[in-house]
């Protein structure tokens, strides 16, 4: 069947409808109460608003602006959470309705008694949001918007977001205030010792005080960017009304002080709760207890023994060629002659030894950490020493020192380490053996 082809009257027709239809579905005529979407225009200025209330059955909130962003002052006075403030105006002040009602009756849609109430207030007046019951299966929530009677059905996420948040969502989730740009320096202080740490670089901290030493960048980084994100879980209330004592706040586990620039944020650290999952806290600059996860725990409140760098070595050991062990009046050396071939030098000979059992010894002692650090040298530190010195194929010389035993370990120090550690007591196994009883290749049968 050919193709039917429209006059160029009918082309001329078909088009004027069309643009009717979408003119018609564009009006107003178009959205009251036959399901259609009604869009709002901008209700009230949200930058001009000054306050804000979320009313609810048996208690409200209210955040008031000051110079130093919104400030909550009900139920209790503290910092409020700026960006969902700003979302929450915005959305009552653009808030869409999904149909209009031709109800004006409130009582069938939970409007004679609102089940919330969002107001707010500017120099120009005020515009208050009414919220009712959902709709089966969360489709939509009754509201009336400013003084308008009419009954519309608005989007249920940004009702219960925005419009009618749990209170807790209300304060400022981050206990610093810190959030832009990387912190320049630390000053910490547990119950036991006061430290400042200063950031180098990206990715390395040293400490400062009270001694010189490598800061555990991995720890630090966590430790900070947890003081420094929304991570606060809860707010438990006021200070006033809390047992400080018993939740390890007074006096503080520890005070984490983040610095940048002249800007200087104190959060205090006290206990974990009873199921080990959270730690109490009190913000920077606030007056109210908080929770936040425990997974950096440790970090803030065991102070140097967990921010200090544990590892003994820079290199690795792929890049020794040669290792020398002295103790007491004897000495031995092995060289790598070639890839995973070790060879002992004795005098003028060349001696074979158990290559693998070499390779493996000196990588373990380039990945050694410190299981402890010691405040100072051991009674016995200068007796019983074994040296062990790695030589590199660049030229340079690294120097590992072991002396007597601590308990089931034995102190040592190595190039990163200031000081004096405790390490594993199988590491001075290890190179006894080396240095008393070199480990040969087995002998072949002469069978």
């Amino acid at each position: 069947m050919p193709r039917r082809v429209l006059s160029p009257a009918q082309a001329v027709l078909l088009v004027a409808l069309a643009g009717l239809a979408a003119l018609w579905l564009l009006s107003d005529r178009g959205t009251e109460g036959n399901g259609g979407r009604l869009v709002a225009s901008v209700a009230f200025p949200p930058e001009e608003v000054h306050e804000i209330v979320f009313e609810k059955p048996g208690g409200e909130a209210r955040a008031l602006r000051t110079e130093d962003g919104f400030w909550l002052t009900d139920p209790y006075p503290d910092r409020a959470d700026d960006e969902l403030i700003a979302q929450s105006c915005r959305a009552a002040a653009t808030l869409e309705s999904i149909r209009e009602l031709p109800d004006t009756a409130g009582a069938e849609f939970g409007l004679a008694s609102p089940s919330a109430v969002w107001r707010c207030r500017w120099p120009g007046g005020e515009y208050v949001v009414e919220l009712g019951d959902t709709l089966p299966a969360g489709a939509g929530r009754y509201a009336r918007l400013g003084s308008r009677r009419e009954i519309v059905i608005v989007d249920p996420f940004i009702a219960r977001r925005f419009l009618s948040p749990p209170f807790k969502d209300l304060h400022d989730p981050s206990p610093s205030r810190i959030r832009i740009g990387p912190i320049d320096s630390l000053a910490i202080a547990t119950r036991d010792e006061e430290m400042r740490i200063v950031r180098r670089a990206a990715q390395r901290w040293e400490i400062v005080h009270p001694l010189q030493a490598e800061g555990s960048a991995p720890d630090l980084a966590r430790a900070v960017h947890a003081l420094s994100s929304d991570c606060i879980t809860d707010f438990l209330g006021p200070i006033g009304g809390q047992d400080l004592r018993a939740l390890g706040l007074d006096p503080p586990r520890a005070r984490w002080t983040l610095i940048q620039g002249a800007q200087r944020e104190t959060v205090r650290i006290g206990n974990p709760t009873k199921d080990q999952r959270s730690v109490h806290i009190i913000p920077a600059g606030r007056k109210v207890v908080a929770l936040v996860g425990s997974e950096n725990f440790r970090a803030w409140v065991d102070g140097l023994q967990r921010l200090r760098e544990t590892r003994l070595f820079d290199s690795v050991a792929d890049s020794v060629i040669a290792v020398s062990i002295a103790g007491g009046s004897q000495t031995r050396r092995f060289v790598r002659p070639g890839e995973g071939l070790w060879r002992e030098i004795a005098g003028g000979d060349t001696l074979a030894i158990r290559s693998d059992a070499m390779a493996a010894a000196v990588s373990n002692l380039c990945a050694l950490r410190a299981v402890e650090f010691l405040p100072n040298p051991p009674p016995q530190a200068e007796r019983n020493r074994l040296t062990v010195r790695l030589e590199y194929a660049l030229g340079s010389v690294d120097r590992f020192e072991i002396v007597g035993s601590v308990g089931e370990r034995v102190a040592a120090t190595g190039p990163r380490q200031p000081g004096w550690c405790a390490v594993p007591i199988s590491v001075r196994t290890t190179w006894d053996l080396w240095l008393h009883r070199p480990l040969r290749p087995a002998r072949a049968s002469s069978g």
